[in-house]
C-alpha cells in the first residue's frame, strides 16, 4: 500500500478520467465521431493502472497482467486515430481494429502466468511517435499536437507506477490529462470533418 497522499492524488487522477470520459459521450452524442468512443474506452481502462497502484497489484502475478496491459487501448486509439488523419484510413477499419485490441487486452488481463508488455507497448508507441511527426509536418494543428503529446507523458507515467516512482508517475499522468484537457479547449475552436477528435466534428 502506498502514502495516503499518493493514494489521494491516483484517486484524484481517476475522477479526471471519469469527467473526460463523460464529456467525451456527450459529445458523441451529438456527433457520432467514433474516434471520442475509441478514447473513452481507452481512458477508461487506464483507470486500473491507477487502481492496481493505489492496492499494489502490480505486485501480484494474479492481477500483474491488468496493470501491464492496460496501457494498450489507449495506444491502440492514439494509433488509429494518427492512421485515420494520416492515410486517411477508413473509421470503420479503425473501429473494428480497435474493437479488436480491445478484445485482445480483455483476454490478456485473464492469461493465467504474466506477459511482459513492455516491448509490445514501447513498439507500439515509437510506431505512434513516428506517425505523428509525420502528421505533424504535413499538417500541424494545436489541438491535434497537444493530443498527441500526451503519449509519451502517458508512457512515462505507466512506467513511473510500474517501477515504484510514484511521484514520478504521479506528475506525468497529471500533465497528461493536462495536455488533454487543453486538447479538447483548442479543439473546441475547431469545425469541420477534420476537427480535433476531441471537439465537436461538423459533418
Amino acid at each position: 500500500m502506498i502514502s495516503y497522499i499518493y493514494a489521494s492524488l491516483l484517486s484524484a487522477l481517476i475522477a479526471i478520467d471519469l469527467l473526460i470520459s463523460i464529456k467525451l459521450v456527450s459529445i458523441y452524442r451529438i456527433d457520432h465521431d467514433i474516434r471520442k468512443t475509441m478514447f473513452t474506452i481507452g481512458i477508461l481502462m487506464c483507470i486500473p493502472i491507477y487502481a492496481g497502484t493505489i492496492f499494489g497489484a502490480n505486485n501480484f502475478e494474479s492481477a500483474s497482467n491488468i496493470f501491464y496491459w492496460s496501457p494498450l487501448p489507449i495506444l491502440m486509439a492514439f494509433i488509429f486515430t494518427l492512421l485515420n488523419y494520416r492515410f486517411n484510413l477508413n473509421l470503420k477499419i479503425v473501429s473494428a481494429a480497435f474493437s479488436g485490441a480491445v478484445a485482445l487486452t480483455l483476454v490478456l488481463y485473464f492469461v493465467p502466468f504474466q506477459i511482459n508488455s513492455i516491448p509490445y507497448l514501447t513498439t507500439g508507441l515509437i510506431f505512434a511517435m513516428i506517425l505523428a511527426g509525420i502528421q505533424s509536418l504535413t499538417k500541424f494543428d494545436v489541438a491535434s499536437g497537444l493530443l498527441f503529446i500526451s503519449m509519451p507523458c502517458f508512457a512515462v507515467c505507466f512506467i513511473g507506477l510500474g517501477y515504484n516512482s510514484i511521484e514520478l508517475g504521479i506528475f506525468a499522468a497529471f500533465t497528461a490529462k493536462g495536455s488533454l484537457i487543453l486538447a479538447y479547449e483548442e479543439g473546441k475552436k475547431q469545425e469541420g470533418f477534420g476537427s480535433s477528435v476531441l471537439g465537436l466534428k461538423n459533418s
